[in-house]
């Protein structure tokens, strides 16, 4: 398989991307914020063509969602040639050589159990049952062959996400917001990122990957964390090893629901030591 220069990738992403290469902050652990992810052109296209999601409807409180394989997200795409041409992005072996060469070199510190000099984008679809659970009920792929996600996301008040970490076959989860949160008078709603401490190592160790709410909750408010505010066109992005613990308090008033889209890449096994 031939390896792309990364003056070759820019050029295969830079219809949909408005930046080149990544630049990782380390604490509290490896992530990236970064505004003008995409294109300025085409992010007003997918602002204007987010779609209001009608099917998952969900009690006050919950979030909705839209994932490849539901026939609303399939009757969306054909509808909107901007968000074809981002899920044709991500769902390509460019996009996967992209992600290797910004975080390449900080998975294999981590310990990522991926041969990355063998990783293969295979178009792969996980379904809503396996994307809740730890382990995938039918592994279809061997580890390095990998494959991508790209979900929406419309959230209103009482939503809530205590601090986790994401499943082990994640390498990295990325949200790219599409609003502002002070135009939707939002309270609450940011992504937290939590630094390394002893007892989120005692969870992780004990395969405890989502705190009980009122630990989260103390945490939020208590840990010395980032604060990610949803703003338009806002790119946030972590490799999804043992420290990357977050959360997303509670969504407390908004005028318009909090909107974003999730990218992940994934194993079919976990890719963590």
């Amino acid at each position: 398989m031939r390896k792309l220069a990364l003056e070759d990738m820019s050029a295969a992403v830079r219809e949909v991307l408005g930046v080149d290469r990544l630049q990782l902050q380390p604490k509290p652990f490896p992530h990236l914020v970064l505004d003008g992810f995409f294109e300025p052109g085409l992010y007003e296209q997918l602002r204007n063509e987010f779609p209001q999601i009608t099917k998952m409807k969900r009690p006050k409180g919950w979030g909705q969602s839209l994932y490849w394989g539901d026939a609303e997200y399939d009757a969306h795409l054909a509808a909107s040639p901007a968000w074809k041409k981002v899920h044709d992005m991500v769902h390509s072996q460019e996009w996967i050589e992209y992600i290797i060469q910004q975080f390449g070199d900080y998975w294999r510190s981590e310990g990522c159990t991926v041969d990355l000099a063998k990783a293969v984008y295979v178009p792969y679809c996980e379904d809503r049952i396996d994307k809740e659970l730890l382990e995938l009920r039918r592994p279809a792929h061997p580890p390095h062959e990998l494959w991508s996600r790209l979900d929406f996301y419309q959230s209103y008040s009482g939503y809530y996400r205590p601090v986790h970490l994401d499943h082990r076959r994640r390498l990295i989860s990325m949200l790219v917001y599409f609003q502002d949160k002070d135009e939707v008078g939002m309270e609450g709603g940011e992504l937290i990122l939590h630094p390394p401490s002893f007892d989120l190592a005692m969870l992780e160790r004990l395969r405890l990957y989502h705190a009980p709410k009122p630990f989260s909750k103390l945490r939020d408010r208590l840990a010395q964390t980032i604060a990610v505010k949803p703003k338009h066109n806002r790119m946030a992005v972590f490799p999804c090893g043992k420290h990357s613990w977050h959360s997303v308090p509670a969504v407390r008033s908004e005028i318009a629901p909090r909107q974003h889209i999730q990218i992940t890449i994934s194993s079919s096994y976990d890719a963590w030591n």
